[in-house]
């Protein structure tokens, strides 16, 4: 990995429910977190957890997403139209997310392999050009998302 990109995930736990809903994000901002209140109860414990993305230049014509992708930017360095192969690996963790930016102007399309579900606005599966960015998202065994600058 050539670099690494830090993001924040926030877990709040709550001793009487899995999860906390509705809380007033100017008390956590201030510490006030004995002021965060909800129909829930009080809050009694935030955890907070980073992650690092790793960076990967890719040139390839092909290359199909695998374990080793997980959390990772990929930049797109092909001369060629590039295809990329969302596959039905089931070692890849659900919630899985990957950065794909399209560094050249040559196309990149994604294809599925058989029984993998690739969900996108209006059946889009392409990145719109070249500097253009889109993320995969794992939402379950058989299940991807394919969002941003899709044509």
């Amino acid at each position: 990995m050539s670099g690494s990109t830090k993001y924040l995930n926030l877990t709040i736990v709550n001793s009487a429910v899995d999860r906390y809903k509705y809380f007033n994000i100017d008390e956590m901002l201030n510490n006030n977190w004995n002021k965060i209140d909800s129909f829930y109860g009080k809050l009694d414990e935030v955890k907070f957890e980073t992650k690092n993305y790793g960076n990967r230049k890719i040139g390839k014509s092909s290359f199909r997403i695998s374990k080793e992708y997980e959390n990772t930017v990929i930049y797109m360095d092909n001369t060629t139209e590039a295809l990329i192969t969302v596959s039905n690996d089931s070692n890849i963790d659900n919630d899985t997310q990957i950065i794909l930016i399209a560094n050249s102007s040559s196309e990149v399309k994604f294809i599925t392999d058989e029984g993998v579900n690739l969900h996108s606005i209006d059946n889009k599966r392409m990145i719109k050009g070249q500097f253009s960015s889109v993320t995969l998202i794992k939402y379950s065994d058989i299940d991807w998302y394919l969002i941003g600058a899709l044509k």
